[in-house]
């Protein structure tokens, strides 16, 4: 349990968040390929726009949405890019050779669903599953077929009624869990393509205004999520083996509205409205 006192005793370091100036304001989705070359925004207007991180220009936007991209994620290899969007749609965008037209990613597919899409995430480098709001069941696509593959229930006795939509989704290091933060103050483990529940985590609280994140650690040893509804927002992390509650990552004064950690080393980061980036890393 040495990993545990090291994150129990975590320590954290504030900076001042970096101004994103120009006519169309930056959703918190930022995500890189595993090169880390590309990297691809998701705005608040239904935009994304894809930058060469080595270069730091601007290759690409194009508009694939009428609202809010919630998610936009490069596949594992890179090939293609989901974009899921309050527009009640997702996109799927392949890789292209560079032509006259400057694109590099073309719309290859789009879905529209019932409800709001409020998140998704690559299993493999083919396929991808998404959290709809208002459905029973998480979804399963194939990217090379263009095709729904498969469906599994959120309820582990299959009802299509359900109480709580999934707001985030996150794959475990080993590939094999999926991680489904809900806005009923719930995390959810599931094994990919299953329904079977896991695992159930309790302690962050979020509710239907609720924008929350949640990771893996890089060994898949715990598990975090951002706590917002209750007046100390935090960061929460929980042991995946038993589902116990290890510490509370704090300093925010107001939401935390993005998270994520570091894919190499156990490094985590939180933005806030506050106006601060903190940064949590085990104590040595």
């Amino acid at each position: 349990h040495a990993h545990t006192a090291r994150v129990r005793a975590a320590l954290c370091r504030s900076a001042s968040t970096s101004d994103v100036r120009g006519q169309r304001q930056v959703s918190e989705n930022t995500h890189t390929t595993h090169t880390h070359q590309y990297a691809v925004l998701g705005h608040m207007g239904g935009e994304i726009t894809l930058i060469d991180t080595r270069t730091h220009t601007v290759l690409q936007e194009a508009r694939t949405h009428s609202k809010y991209v919630m998610c936009a994620k490069f596949s594992p290899d890179g090939k293609y890019i989901l974009t899921v969007s309050r527009d009640k749609s997702a996109t799927l965008l392949a890789h292209q050779e560079e032509g006259g037209d400057g694109c590099v990613y073309k719309e290859v597919k789009r879905w529209e669903f019932v409800g709001e899409v409020e998140c998704g995430e690559w299993v493999d480098s083919t396929r991808f599953v998404l959290g709809v709001r208002g459905s029973a069941v998480l979804m399963y696509f194939d990217a090379e077929k263009r095709e729904k593959c498969q469906e599994t229930s959120l309820n582990l006795t299959g009802d299509s009624i359900i109480s709580f939509s999934v707001l985030d989704l996150k794959l475990s290091p080993c590939g094999n869990l999926l991680l489904a933060c809900t806005d009923k103050s719930r995390l959810i483990l599931f094994p990919v393509g299953s329904n079977a529940q896991l695992r159930n985590f309790y302690g962050a609280d979020n509710d239907e205004y609720s924008v929350p994140s949640c990771a893996f650690s890089l060994d898949g040893t715990y598990v975090y999520a951002t706590s917002n509804a209750g007046t100390n927002p935090c960061v929460v992390c929980w042991e995946v083996r038993t589902g116990r509650e290890v510490c509370k990552l704090a300093g925010h004064s107001a939401a935390v509205r993005a998270f994520d950690r570091h894919p190499t080393c156990e490094l985590v980061a939180s933005g806030s409205f506050d106006k601060t980036v903190r940064l949590f890393t085990p104590a040595m």
